[in-house]
């Protein structure tokens, strides 16, 4: 069919594995099996374990350096698996917005909330809710952020600006 990428001919290569193969409906079947919530370590906590030991095995088996494991003393290695590319790819533009948001802070630096400087609203940061001070710092970080540009190629995949359309 002319228009139509076929992802399971043999002459089609994609950086995404066809979507109905024998493995992935065995990798599925398994996922499913032991599939639960495991949004942070206290809502379940060997998920999360097993999540890590994962990661640290993965670094292992590409040849990472081992300050990208997150067992090894003093590393910030670590990471998280996610279920999908695009979910990958906006986590990435969030974790991006929100280091360039605190480097930002150090030169423009936010309002004060409750005696503390915050890029974060305070509702975020656990204190007391104030209403001018929350929509001071709505205000910052709105207008920090509306400066922010996320930069890709013709070749860059559609998740991208999905990402860049979501924040």
């Amino acid at each position: 069919m002319p228009g139509m990428t076929h992802w399971q001919s043999g002459m089609f290569a994609a950086y995404f594995p066809g979507n109905a193969t024998f493995e992935g409906s065995l990798a599925d079947l398994y996922a499913s099996s032991v599939s639960n919530p495991g949004f942070n370590w206290s809502c379940s906590p060997s998920c999360t374990e097993l999540e890590l030991i994962t990661v640290d095995w993965w670094a292992k088996v590409l040849g990472l350096d081992p300050a990208f494991q997150s067992n090894v003393p003093g590393s910030q290695g670590g990471g998280i698996i996610h279920g999908s590319a695009s979910e990958v790819c906006i986590t990435i533009a969030i974790a991006a917005r929100e280091r360039v948001l605190a480097e930002l802070a150090k030169t423009i630096p936010p309002p004060t909330v409750n005696g503390s400087r915050s890029a974060l609203p305070a509702s975020a940061n656990g204190m007391g809710c104030d209403i001018a001070n929350e929509l001071d710092v709505s205000r910052w970080r709105s207008d920090l952020t509306s400066r922010l540009v996320l930069y890709a190629t013709t070749q860059t995949h559609s998740i991208a600006i999905k990402a860049a359309s979501v924040l």
